[in-house]
């Protein structure tokens, strides 16, 4: 069903606002309001911490860690402590894992 933009809320009108605002400026955003390069910036960053607990996950084995891209931010046992440290550093959205050196792949019924 298609609502009119009288039957909206003022929230709804706002968000629906920014949105065309954006896509007129030719910055088409993705959910959380990101434009494609950023996101491309955040899926790069991402591949870089992946590759950063492979290389490093006998060191940090059975510890949280905190990355962005392959920097290591904060790490510890407390996971809530790991991330309330990233947040305290300005780390917006902290790509926290905890690292587990031995695992056996998941091999399902």
């Amino acid at each position: 069903m298609i609502r009119t933009t009288e039957e909206l809320t003022n929230e709804e009108r706002e968000r629906l606002r920014r949105r065309e605002k954006a896509n007129a400026e030719g910055r088409l955003s993705w959910h959380d309001g990101s434009t494609p390069q950023e996101q491309a910036a955040m899926i790069e960053r991402f591949r870089k911490a992946q590759k950063w607990v492979h290389e490093h996950k006998e060191q940090y084995d059975g510890q949280f860690v905190c990355l962005y891209g392959d920097r290591l931010i904060s790490h510890g046992t407390d996971g809530k402590a790991v991330y309330r440290e990233a947040k305290e550093k300005g780390i917006k959205t902290p790509f926290i894992t905890r690292v587990k050196a031995n695992e056996l792949p998941f091999g399902g019924w």
